[in-house]
């Protein structure tokens, strides 16, 4: 069971974030074997007196520029390697107790000292700690056409950038007024009111809350989708605040106005520009 969830959540991680090569400097995160590490009760951090099992390590560490040791999991408790699933399974988990932040020279070598660190019988593991974000390139099929999101010449709004800070938050209202959206388009959500992306809007024209678009007249729809069309799910384009995944991302409220609508119809062009969105 134990090595299954190792397994599940490094699955996890490949599929949820991208690995920079980069890493934080002067810091080593390892797991040590019990007893290498003694810190007095109810302390989480130590000098180097606090390495007591092997005096190689711990000459080792003061050559390495050593400055202090903490726990990375302060809370966890060795107790807590043991639980028991609903269905009454016991299964044991990491001791994460064991897990350390060591801060070194922020100029050493920290490759070349994981590497050496990796050799001892006391040291269950170390690594870098690693500077990790989220894989920001969705899978929509159309986002390699909107230029304006990202592109090899640089000269766009680098989305890619945003999206890993921010996908878009459904307490988020945007408010569009234009000729009517086809809300029942997929990349929007298929369907209006409560739980969707389009959560209302009036139509000025009919004087309902359905802003149905023109068929002539996909403007609309088109604001929208560049607005919030869902992102991350695999069709159409990508919305700039449109969620990633099963988050839907900022909500949608409509207005189909009798000036676009009036506008709309006088001019057979096509040319949507007299409208507010």
């Amino acid at each position: 069971m134990y090595k299954m969830s190792r397994i599940i959540i490094l699955v996890i991680i490949t599929m949820g974030f991208t690995l920079y090569a980069d890493y934080v400097p002067g810091i080593v995160l390892v797991r040590l074997q019990r007893g290498v590490v003694e810190l007095p009760y109810g302390e989480t951090e130590g000098n180097i007196e606090s390495v007591t099992g092997n005096n190689d390590l711990k000459s080792f560490l003061q050559n390495a520029g050593f400055r202090k040791i903490e726990k990375l999991f302060p809370k966890f408790h060795p107790a807590d390697t043991v639980t028991q699933l609903r269905n009454g399974e016991t299964v044991y988990v990491q001791d994460l107790s064991l897990v350390f932040k060591i801060s070194i020279d922020q100029k050493a070598d920290i490759e070349t000292i994981v590497d050496s660190l990796n050799q001892y019988t006391d040291v269950i593991y170390a690594e870098p700690d690693y500077i990790l974000g989220l894989s920001s390139f969705p899978n929509d099929p159309r986002f390699g056409e909107q230029w304006a999101l990202k592109q090899d010449t640089d000269c766009d709004i680098d989305a890619d950038s945003a999206w890993s800070i921010e996908t878009g938050n459904t307490n988020i209202k945007i408010g569009i007024i234009d000729l009517g959206i086809e809300y029942e388009h997929y990349d929007l959500g298929n369907g209006i009111g409560p739980g969707y992306k389009i959560r209302g809007g009036w139509d000025y024209c009919n004087d309902d809350s359905l802003p149905e678009p023109y068929h002539d007249q996909p403007h609309g729809t088109m604001v929208s989708g560049i607005a919030s069309a869902l992102t991350h799910n695999g069709g159409g384009i990508s919305g700039l605040t449109g969620g990633c995944g099963t988050d839907i991302g900022c909500q949608l409220y409509y207005v189909q106005s009798r000036a676009c609508s009036t506008y709309a119809f006088t001019h057979s062009s096509g040319n949507t520009r007299g409208c507010v969105a």
